[in-house]
């Protein structure tokens, strides 16, 4: 310390104090918020095996020539009826326990094209998980449906279920 002060004068020791201070204080802040993260992310885990809308969303997000092929796969496959989508759109929902009682339709068709859009809006009452699993496996597993809106309202700050409408736009072919 002494052959310090002399090389680093008092500024330059007090500069030395202050890092290992601060080095000393980031430790002793770190590691424990290092492991409230780990022990979050273990109970977020346990959480997602444990919940079955977390349980159903299905793995990994297509890429854009993947959808469109999708789409062409699911309408060649499916005929594009209105019918069959639907009972996809509530089977779905049932899975999740979230049927949906009611629900509006409106029909847009294309000039020139073999294609007619149903925009749908779904209200429904669940959990936030719920409802987001919902919307996840409509889009991986219908890819001829796109999410054109979705609005959550909480009834009471305390409640765990949320009051959502999903809209959605159901592309079908025509014959």
């Amino acid at each position: 310390m002494r052959r310090l002060l002399p090389s680093f004068g008092i500024p330059g020791v007090a500069a030395c104090a202050v890092l290992a201070f601060a080095l000393w204080s980031a430790k002793a802040t770190l590691e424990p918020l290092e492991a409230e993260q780990a022990r979050l992310a273990a109970a977020l885990e346990v959480g997602r095996k444990a919940d079955p809308a977390a349980r159903m969303v299905a793995s990994g997000p297509m890429g854009p020539r993947e959808r469109v092929d999708a789409v062409y796969r699911f309408l060649d496959r499916n005929g594009g009826t209105v019918e069959d989508a639907l009972a996809e759109l509530y089977a779905l929902a049932e899975a999740l326990n979230l049927p949906f009682r009611s629900a509006d339709y409106k029909l847009t068709s294309f000039a020139g094209s073999t294609l007619s859009a149903y925009t749908i809006r779904l209200p429904m009452t669940g959990t936030y998980a719920q409802v987001r699993a919902y919307v996840e496996n409509v889009l991986q597993q219908m890819p001829s449906v796109a999410l054109e809106r979705i609005d959550f309202k909480r009834p009471a700050p305390s409640s765990p279920r949320v009051e959502a409408t999903v809209e959605v736009t159901l592309f079908v072919t025509r014959l």
